[in-house]
């Protein structure tokens, strides 16, 4: 008797901690726990152990099913990380990923190549520009230099009247080869009235040409207004210039025959008096 009276003192002790804790899951699982100081016999209280109790395995088989849903996700996934479909899967994805950053490191590199061939491109252009600067400079002054011989060569054709020289020839033949003026081109297609003087003469036709030296030479005019009409040249400023210096080459002319006739006569005069045969003048006259 003396034994059992401890362990009862001691079930009474549990007893009275875990009454609390079952009263507090009750309460969170909705269960009404029977009233303070209710025997354990209570009908009451036994249907509220009894409550706790397969709420306590419910919550235990939850538990449980949680961890075995885990353990099997576990499962499932070591599966696939080591199934050869998933390998091979992976493989082509590392391949895949790899290949496409190899075409970008390409291409990262053809950008770069295209880069630098636009900069010297630039470069390369920015020395063309100046370089055709320079060279239409010099251009416009040999247009210059053209336009003075060009005008040279008209005035010689207009001015003096007469057939060009042989190097009169092989200049205006040199420019017309140059600029790649055919004279089928020119030979017959001007207007009559800008041609030579001789194009008209249907009693004596010229010859056909048989090559450029020939037709220029032949119908030097028309050569030259072919020219200028290739060049884009105010051929009829030139033309007006022309016709301006002949009119006063005419002059000139008119007054240098004028100056001579007249001296001519002067002479003439001097010669009929010294030979002493004038109409009764002079100490030696006749009677």
């Amino acid at each position: 008797m003396s034994k059992s009276i401890p362990s009862r003192s001691r079930a009474a002790g549990a007893s009275s901690h875990t009454r609390p804790a079952i009263k507090k899951a009750g309460l969170a699982w909705n269960i009404t726990p029977p009233p303070d100081g209710s025997p354990p016999e209570d009908a009451h209280a036994l249907d509220f152990t009894s409550r706790c109790l397969l709420e306590v395995h419910e919550q235990v088989n939850i538990v449980r099913q949680d961890l075995r849903n885990l353990q099997d996700r576990q499962r499932y996934g070591d599966d696939i990380a080591t199934s050869p479909v998933s390998q091979v899967s992976l493989d082509g994805r590392l391949y895949d990923i790899e290949e496409r950053t190899g075409a970008l490191e390409a291409q990262s590199k053809v950008d770069d190549e295209l880069r630098e061939l636009l900069i010297d491109t630039k470069d390369v252009l920015k020395d063309k520009i100046g370089t055709l600067g320079l060279a239409l400079s010099d251009l416009d002054g040999k247009v210059e230099n053209l336009g003075v011989e060009l005008s040279d060569l008209h005035g010689k054709v207009d001015t003096l009247g007469v057939e060009l020289s042989d190097l009169d020839v092989d200049r205006l033949v040199q420019l017309l080869t140059f600029y790649s003026i055919d004279f089928h081109n020119w030979y017959h297609t001007y207007p009559d009235t800008d041609s030579d003087d001789d194009s008209t003469d249907l009693d004596h036709p010229q010859p056909e040409p048989s090559s450029i030296r020939e037709a220029a030479k032949l119908r030097p005019k028309r050569a030259v207004m072919a020219l200028f009409g290739h060049l884009g040249l105010p051929y009829h400023v030139l033309e007006d210039q022309t016709k301006r210096e002949q009119v006063m080459f005419t002059e000139r002319k008119r007054r240098k025959d004028d100056e001579a006739l007249e001296m001519k006569g002067r002479k003439s005069k001097q010669q009929y008096v010294a030979s002493g045969r004038g109409l009764g003048f002079g100490p030696n006259a006749e009677s």
